[in-house]
């Protein structure tokens, strides 16, 4: 989310709606393959409370975990 978006309920109002649309694929799960930055906690609380949980880290020197949220 762009730095002047944040904090405005963008991602609460948007992730339900991704949510429903992996669900409409016939998904399970959604995976942030990129991670999220280790030096951000926001990020990282924020996809806690949607369900999401640590399953890995890249490499020395990564942005952070990788993530892989609630099964759908």
């Amino acid at each position: 989310m762009a730095d002047d978006c944040q904090g405005r309920g963008a991602g609460t109002r948007v992730f339900p709606l991704v949510a429903d649309a992996v669900r409409r694929f016939g998904r399970k799960r959604i995976i942030l393959w990129g991670g999220v930055l280790a030096d951000n906690p926001r990020a990282i609380r924020y996809f806690e409370l949607q369900g999401f949980r640590t399953v890995g880290r890249t490499g020395p020197g990564s942005p952070g975990p990788t993530a892989r949220g609630p099964s759908t």
